[in-house]
C-alpha cells in the first residue's frame, strides 16, 4: 500500500513539474522560429526520456539493494510517468494535421518518438558504461 501511495505522490510531483516547465518554456518558445516543432511538450518528453534511461540503467545494476530498486521504480513509474506526456504530444501532432501542417505533424509525431528512443537508449548505454567503470 505504501509503495502504491509513493507512486501516486511521485506522479503528482512529476505532473506539477511538467506544468511549471511547460508554462516557463511556452513563453520562451512563443515567437521562436524553432517553436513550430520544438514545443515545450517535446522538450519535457525528451528530458523525461533521458532521465528514464539513466534510472533504468541504475535499476538493472546488480549491486543495488532492493530498497533502492523500489525507489527507482517509484521514480520511473510515478515521477516520470507524471512528468512526461506523450498523449499531449500526440494531441499537438493531430492539431497540426488538422491545420494541414503536414511537415509539423510528422516532426511532432514521428520525430518526437524517434528522439525519445534515441535519448533513452543513449542515456541508458552511457549510464551502464559509467556504472561498470565504477566497479
Amino acid at each position: 500500500m505504501l509503495y502504491t501511495l509513493a507512486i501516486f505522490c511521485a506522479g503528482g510531483l512529476g505532473s506539477v513539474l511538467r506544468y511549471l516547465g511547460d508554462s516557463s518554456l511556452s513563453a520562451r518558445f512563443k515567437n521562436h522560429p524553432l517553436g513550430l516543432w520544438i514545443t515545450p511538450t517535446v522538450i519535457i518528453n525528451i528530458v523525461g526520456s533521458l532521465l528514464y534511461g539513466v534510472l533504468a540503467a541504475c535499476a538493472y545494476n546488480p549491486r543495488l539493494e532492493s530498497a533502492t530498486a523500489q525507489t527507482l521504480s517509484v521514480l520511473m513509474l510515478g515521477f516520470l510517468g507524471g512528468f512526461t506526456t506523450f498523449s499531449t504530444a500526440m494531441v499537438e501532432a493531430v492539431q497540426a494535421l488538422a491545420q494541414r501542417a503536414y511537415y509539423r505533424f510528422f516532426l511532432l509525431w514521428a520525430g518526437q518518438l524517434m528522439l525519445a528512443v534515441v535519448f533513452v537508449s543513449l542515456s541508458y548505454i552511457l549510464t551502464m558504461q559509467i556504472l561498470s567503470s565504477l566497479r
